[in-house]
C-alpha cells in the first residue's frame, strides 16, 4: 500500500531488511522501477543470495542460480552493485574463483573494483588462482605505473600471500624485490588459510 501510496523511497528501504519474507518481496514490488531504489534492491539481492549460498540454499541448482545472478551483477553499471556481488562471491561455495581472478585481471575494471576482486580471491583462499594473482602482480610490477595500478599490483601479492605463500615467497626472490616486499608478503601469509 505504501508502495502505491507513493511514499518517499528512503521510508520503504528498510522493509529490505526486514525479518519476514513475505515483507521483504513486498518491499521489493514496491521499490521496483524506482531510479533511487536500484542500487539498495540489488545489493539485497545479492546479500540474500550470498546468505542461502552460505548456509546450503535449496540445493546445487539454487546455488547455481545464485551464483550465476552474483556473476552477472558484475556487468551492472553501479558501482555499489558491483562492489556487494564481490563480496557476496567472496564467500559463495559456487566454484567462482577462475571468474573473480579474470575481473581483478582485466585492466579495463576500475581498479578500486579490481582491488576488492582480489579481496574477495583471497577469502576464498582457492589456490587455484594463483598464476592469475602472479600475472597481475608481474604486470603491476612497474614503478612508472600510477599508484593506482601499482596498488591493484600490492592487493595481488598480497592474495597469492594469503592463498599461496610459498609461491609468493619465490615470486618476490625470482623479481628481486625489495624488504618491504617481501615483509609484506609474510604479513599476508601470516593471516593465510587454513587448508580445508
Amino acid at each position: 500500500m505504501l508502495g502505491r501510496a507513493s511514499a518517499r523511497t528512503p521510508r520503504l528501504l528498510p522493509g529490505l531488511d526486514d525479518a519476514t519474507p513475505r515483507v521483504r518481496a513486498a518491499t521489493a514490488t514496491a521499490l521496483r522501477g524506482r531510479d533511487d531504489a536500484r542500487d539498495a534492491l540489488v545489493a539485497a539481492r545479492c546479500g540474500s543470495m550470498a546468505e542461502r549460498s552460505r548456509r546450503g540454499g535449496r540445493g546445487p541448482r539454487a546455488l547455481a542460480s545464485a551464483s550465476s545472478a552474483l556473476v552477472d551483477a558484475l556487468d551492472d553499471p553501479s558501482v555499489p552493485v558491483v562492489e556487494a556481488a564481490l563480496a557476496a562471491l567472496g564467500e559463495s561455495p559456487a566454484d567462482v574463483t577462475a571468474r573473480l581472478a579474470s575481473f581483478a585481471e582485466d585492466a579495463r575494471r576500475a581498479s578500486t573494483l579490481r582491488r576488492a576482486a582480489l579481496d574477495a580471491v583471497a577469502a576464498r583462499c582457492d589456490a587455484s588462482a594463483a598464476p592469475t594473482l602472479e600475472r597481475i602482480a608481474e604486470g603491476s610490477f612497474d614503478a612508472s605505473l600510477p599508484p593506482y595500478e601499482q596498488e591493484v599490483g600490492h592487493a595481488a601479492l598480497a592474495a597469492l600471500a594469503r592463498v599461496a605463500p610459498d609461491r609468493a615467497r619465490a615470486w618476490i626472490a625470482r623479481m628481486q624485490a625489495n624488504a618491504a616486499a617481501l615483509a609484506a608478503v609474510e604479513r599476508s601469509a601470516r593471516g593465510g588459510c587454513r587448508r580445508r
